[in-house]
């Protein structure tokens, strides 16, 4: 939806919430009419969020569609929970059940919502990042587990516990009260977690801010509402049902919302959240604090009773395979940063067409072979293609760079497995032998191999090119002091006498 049609929607929204929120919590229709309009505007607001969670679904493809589908399900069935919840509290003549069968379309809600926000964060996450790839979303059902069933051990040991029991006379019933407080408690901190270590880009940043808030809006008021049912309370006030009626809508305005960077034109620079720091505490943080109270609650007397222990083993596993899932992590890491190093030195030091050594890696080989000229002996070889032009010319650049790859295989193909190759630029290679008493001979064999070598046809696509190449060759006396640029000199000089004497010979310079 575009910014100036969803602007006046969600104004209209927060005015309708607005007003049936005042009108129920002030009573000013009559206690039936409140009940009534209160259970009618939670079942619309559910309806509307999942028609228009799957309308929007239809426009859009990949996961951003999954996301919507998935929210769109979770509205419907927790709509369906409200439908059954509202007859038997306007028409029912009998108490509602507890637990029954509102309580499935309730606990619908969790069981799509979950996965969809998972979804919708991979969806909305830039490329390449932490959010965008499936390892990222173990570490943060990880971290959200370690959260959740922290924060469960520590309001178990001290007041959930009395609570749940008195308000939970069977087994099903047990279940069910510790239903709604663990998947409310984990929406929210899903919620907050990807809040926090989460990148999100701009362009779904708004979406989700609204679907976040929505699910807590609901998880807020179910709360309240669990909490009631557990003190014995025979009704729940309008006034906390607000997280009923503005939830829905939050969520359904999320299903239309523009994208983030629409609204703020104004072109200043966000500041983007940051996934350091968050992302290493938030998980340890809560199973820190709740053994800090168990254990001085066990040193005040208190025994821990058997959930206690059990959900404490729990956290403890959880947390090793979150260390276990970093160490990981941080050693794929560690190996992908050594790959990176690699490829940036090989391409800085490596003529990128052929892969042999470029200009930069042969001076300096070259300089540190004429370092130790007077302890072992070098040789340096000039190649320059003849006619090279002429390929390019006729077959076009394409054909011209596979030649220089297959030159530059056959280059290989004729030295030893120490010497140096590099292609200095265009057509031009050079060739550096190194050690070897009968060295000037090993060179002048190495440069015939060569001539041999490169004077075979090429075939190409457009049929059969030939060529050769011109070498000059120097290898300085045992125990002479020499440069680099006097040996390329001398090598170069005696390249071009072989030019001017016909082409394909090999000039050995004095």
């Amino acid at each position: 939806m575009r910014t100036q049609r969803f602007l006046p929607v969600a104004a209209g929204t927060a005015v309708l919430v607005a007003t049936t929120t005042l009108l129920t919590t002030t009573h000013a229709l009559g206690a039936t009419t409140t009940v009534v309009l209160d259970d009618l505007a939670q079942l619309l607001g559910a309806l509307v969020a999942a028609g228009t969670a799957w309308a929007t679904a239809a426009r859009v493809a990949g996961r951003t569609r999954w996301w919507r589908v998935l929210i769109g399900c979770a509205m419907f069935g927790w709509g369906c929970g409200q439908a059954i919840w509202s007859w038997y509290q306007v028409f029912g003549d009998t108490p509602m059940p507890s637990p029954g069968v509102a309580d499935i379309g309730y606990l619908m809600l969790p069981l799509f919502a979950l996965p969809a926000l998972l979804v919708a964060a991979s969806a909305a996450a830039p490329s390449g990042t932490a959010a965008a790839r499936p390892r990222g979303h173990t570490t943060l059902v990880l971290d959200g587990l370690i959260v959740v069933f922290s924060m469960l051990l520590l309001a178990w040991q001290t007041t959930l516990s009395a609570v749940v029991h008195q308000g939970a006379p069977t087994r099903l019933a047990f279940a069910i009260a510790i239903a709604y407080p663990t998947t409310d408690l984990t929406l929210v901190v899903m919620v907050i977690l990807l809040a926090l270590v989460r990148q999100v880009s701009a362009v779904d940043r708004l979406p989700l801010l609204l679907l976040g808030l929505g699910l807590v809006a609901i998880s807020a008021s179910d709360s309240v509402f669990a909490w009631l049912v557990s003190i014995g309370a025979e009704r729940m006030k309008p006034a906390a049902d607000v997280g009923f009626v503005a939830g829905p809508a939050l969520i359904a305005l999320a299903m239309v919302a523009p994208e983030w960077s629409r609204i703020r034109r104004d072109g200043r620079r966000r500041r983007e959240w940051r996934t350091d720091w968050p992302h290493l505490l938030l998980p340890y943080l809560p199973p820190t604090a709740s053994g800090i109270v168990i254990a001085l609650w066990t040193a005040l007397g208190h025994r821990p009773s058997a959930p206690t222990i059990y959900l404490g083993l729990l956290v403890a596993g959880l947390v090793v395979v979150r260390q276990l899932i970093t160490l990981v992590e941080n050693r794929i890491l560690l190996e992908r940063v050594r790959q990176a190093q690699e490829r940036l030195t090989h391409q800085a030091y490596h003529d990128p067409l052929t892969g042999l050594a470029n200009r930069t890696l042969f001076a300096e080989r070259l300089a540190a072979a004429t370092g130790r000229s007077g302890h072992r002996p070098l040789a340096l070889m000039f190649v320059d293609l003849d006619d090279f032009k002429a390929v390019n010319d006729r077959y076009g650049h394409a054909t011209g760079d596979a030649v220089l790859r297959d030159v530059a295989d056959r280059l290989l193909s004729c030295v030893r497995g120490g010497d140096t190759v590099a292609r200095l630029g265009g057509d031009e290679f050079a060739v550096l032998l190194e050690g070897g008493a009968d060295l000037p001979e090993v060179a002048r064999r190495v440069g015939e191999r060569i001539l041999a070598a490169l004077a075979e046809p090429y075939p190409v696509a457009a049929g059969t090119v030939f060529l050769g190449a011109s070498l000059g060759v120097t290898s300085p006396p045992a125990g002479a002091t020499v440069t680099p640029d006097d040996l390329l000199g001398r090598a170069d000089t005696a390249m071009y006498a072989g030019k001017r004497d016909g082409k394909g010979r090999m000039v050995v310079a004095p």
